[in-house]
């Protein structure tokens, strides 16, 4: 519940959020560095999960690696092209409605 209520607001809000470039930056040179407003897609995902007290990998947001989700166990609920499933939501409901 959570995580839907934190990706409903992402959502509301994606004008407000941008690609974090500079993070990338400083992911890249293991300087933990984080904006509000900013995220790189890993830093993005843990930090669902990580509010939502699905996971605490115990080091900075911008430093989490794609790789470093694979130590969790999970189930995979969709495989494939998230705009088709946002192209498909008839009633433009966001996202995180679907699950």
């Amino acid at each position: 519940k959570k995580a839907r209520y934190l990706l409903n607001n992402f959502m509301l809000n994606s004008s407000c959020y941008k690609y974090n470039y500079r993070g990338l930056l400083h992911s890249l040179l293991a300087k933990p560095v984080s904006y509000d407003n900013r995220f790189l897609c890993s830093e993005f995902v843990y930090y669902i999960l990580k509010e939502s007290g699905v996971v605490d990998f115990k080091i900075p947001r911008n430093l989490v690696r794609p790789q470093d989700f694979m130590v969790l166990e999970s189930n995979i609920i969709y495989k494939g092209d998230l705009r088709k499933i946002v192209k498909t939501n008839s009633n433009n409901q966001s996202f995180s409605a679907l699950f």
